[in-house]
């Protein structure tokens, strides 16, 4: 009983399946047709392409059709083993949505304590329930909804220890972009006679250090993008906040974090190609390079 003492009007029960067989067969099914087509076109141009070539692969996309038919049936009945443990309830009002929510509402620690309990009226079948207001359906990743809790924390592990090796390997270029630009700036201040093609080397390395990690930045972006994807997140809402705060943090640390690490190690904060000069140059570069990148 979702309420106690109270008879719901509930509009629609959806189950969520695991769809990746189906998503597979689906995606089969198009490149053979994809390819059927072509070889009768090619066949129309004058090529030597036998029936019984197209008709074998007829037949296979027929039996795959088939086979996908069977998995919509077991969708359809509910006689299926690729039940994920999950399904989203339609109420006609949303008052009775919201009492719903509130009655198997349970906090961290109350959802602790029923864990460890051999009868509880919160577990079905030996398993704690978990009761929430929906996303939006167009907010929902269904083709995820067959991924484990524990495939989920794997995936998220291994993009945090990317992520951690990606941000290693953006302060080792930027550090060598430094330690060059230190050199020079050694040897300008051991000078006596400062020349203009000093200052042009000293400026034109803390240029090149900026765009450096401009074009890190932008490759961040990219990466950090492909991992959000790999970690499958349930909503499409999930996705871009974890893919925001991941990127905001690396790019952060790339642009500020490591400059200041190694200017503290060389002592050169506002000197020639110091640390004031290095951020200008970022700021100025950051305002035209991104737009180049993106045309």
């Amino acid at each position: 009983n979702g309420l106690p003492g109270k008879k719901l009007d509930i509009r629609r029960v959806n189950l969520c399946y695991d769809i990746d067989e189906k998503m597979e067969i689906i995606d089969e099914i198009e490149e053979a047709s994809l390819n059927v087509a072509d070889l009768r076109h090619r066949k129309e141009e004058g090529e030597l392409i036998s029936d019984d070539e197209i008709a074998q692969m007829e037949k296979e996309i027929e039996e795959k059709a088939e086979k996908l038919e069977v998995i919509n049936n077991e969708f359809r009945t509910g006689i299926t083993d690729k039940f994920v443990g999950e399904c989203y309830i339609t109420f006609n009002t949303n008052e009775e949505m919201i009492n719903v929510v509130d009655h198997w509402k349970l906090s961290a620690s109350n959802r602790l304590k029923e864990r460890f309990k051999n009868e509880s009226i919160y577990k079905f079948q030996g398993h704690l329930l978990k009761v929430e207001r929906a996303p939006e359906p167009s907010d929902i990743f269904w083709e995820n909804a067959g991924i484990s809790k524990k495939e989920k924390y794997r995936r998220r592990t291994l993009t945090l220890i990317g992520t951690i090796l990606v941000i290693a390997f953006c302060f080792w270029l930027v550090y060598l972009c430094k330690i060059q630009k230190e050199k020079v700036v050694d040897e300008f201040a051991s000078k006596d006679n400062k020349g203009t093609a000093d200052v042009v080397a000293i400026r034109f390395l803390s240029n090149l250090g900026a765009i450096v990690i401009i074009m890190i930045n932008v490759i961040l972006n990219v990466v950090m993008e492909h991992m959000a994807d790999y970690e499958k997140y349930s909503t499409l809402s999930e996705h871009q906040a974890n893919f925001s705060l991941k990127l905001i943090f690396a790019q952060w640390f790339n642009t500020t974090i490591v400059s200041l690490l190694l200017a503290l190690r060389t002592g050169n904060l506002w000197g020639p190609g110091g640390l004031v000069l290095g951020i200008y140059y970022v700021f100025q570069n950051n305002a035209i390079l991104p737009i180049i990148f993106a045309i």
